[in-house]
Formats: C-alpha cells, sequence, structure tokens
C-alpha cells in the first residue's frame, strides 16, 4: 500500500483535511476517496481514478487533471483550477476529436447550434450533439464508456442527455478534445468501462 505523507493512498481514502499539496498522485486509484477541506494546490493527479471522489470545499487550485477519470466525482465548493480551454461560442461550428475503443479517432463537426462546454478539471469538451466528418483507424467509432454510442461518417449523434456544468469533466454530453494530439493521447482504460 502506498502512502504519501504518512497517509494510505488507495480507493476510498480518507484524505479529508489533508494537505497533499504539490504531490504526486498520478496514475492512483482513488476511486470514492473523502477528499472533504483537503488542501491540494498544485497536486498532480494526471491520469488518475477519481470516480466517486468527494472534493467538496477542498482546494484544488492550480491542481493538474488532464485524463482523470472524474465520473461521480462531487466537486460542490471546491476551489477549482482555472479553465484550460476555450472552446468557441455557441454560433460557431467547428472541428473536434474523440478517441473511440481499440484506438479509433472520431472526427467531429460541432454545429453552431449545439451546446458547448469545457471543463475546470481538464481539456476534455462535450457537446449537445455533433456530427461525425471522419473515423480513422476503424470503420466506425464505439464510446469508451457505454460500448453503445456509435460514430458513422455522416450521422448526428445526439447522447442520453447534456450537462453543462463546466464543474463536471465526466457529465452527459459528447466528450471531444479540441485537437487531434489530444485525442491520440487520451488513454482507453479499457478496465474500466
Amino acid at each position: 500500500m502506498k502512502t504519501i505523507n504518512g497517509y494510505e493512498i488507495k480507493p476510498g481514502a480518507d484524505l479529508s483535511g489533508k494537505d497533499l499539496s504539490g504531490k504526486d498522485l498520478s496514475g492512483k486509484d482513488l476511486s470514492g476517496a473523502d477528499f472533504r477541506f483537503a488542501i491540494l494546490r498544485d497536486t498532480d493527479f494526471l491520469g488518475a481514478y477519481l470516480s466517486g471522489a468527494d472534493f467538496r470545499y477542498a482546494d484544488l487550485s492550480g491542481a493538474e487533471f488532464r485524463y482523470a477519470i472524474l465520473r461521480g466525482a462531487i466537486l460542490t465548493g471546491a476551489k477549482l483550477p482555472a479553465v484550460k480551454v476555450d472552446i468557441p461560442p455557441i454560433g460557431t461550428a467547428f472541428t473536434g476529436w474523440k478517441k473511440c475503443r481499440g484506438g479509433a479517432l472520431v472526427e467531429l463537426t460541432v454545429p453552431a447550434d449545439a451546446d458547448r462546454t469545457a471543463s475546470l478539471v481538464g481539456r476534455s469538451c462535450r457537446a449537445e450533439f455533433a456530427v461525425v466528418k471522419a473515423v480513422h483507424g476503424a470503420e466506425e467509432g464505439v464510446s469508451i464508456y457505454d460500448s453503445v454510442t456509435r460514430y458513422v461518417v455522416g450521422e448526428t449523434v445526439r447522447p442520453n442527455g447534456f450537462n453543462d456544468d463546466i464543474r463536471i469533466e465526466g457529465a452527459k454530453g459528447i466528450h471531444f478534445f479540441e485537437t487531434r494530439e489530444e485525442a491520440e493521447r487520451y488513454p482507453t482504460f479499457p478496465s474500466r468501462t
């Protein structure tokens, strides 16, 4: 069991009120961990598994969440890092990129009238719906997370809901990146689907 500053780093860990500023928690499985009121300034959560973690009222300023899985994480009242992505506003269509199962890359057009949002905790964006422009590396893209959503060239893809809350990276919507390079680097975590 890994420890940092004497605290066990594991799923469900009780780290409430702890100071882990500047620590490297990249790639760690901290699903369901309690970080309420924790001081996590400049902490590295790169690629960490934080599903269901509770960050209520934690200080996350300067924290790095790139590629972290935050599905179901609670961020109410948390001091959050600055938004890292500036996506075009509604009224402007643009291209986005998504990684699917098997490493397939989907080139999307986010239409001018599609609602969209960035995230405070990573580079991932989401849209209310998108049109599939191309699929690279496969005939069609299949969602990493639900294995149901399919991305077929020429079709409009609509998720089973859309949440525009910028505090939640894993909320409902079509998830994408602004650049192909970011999508290519996105880890697929096949054991967590």
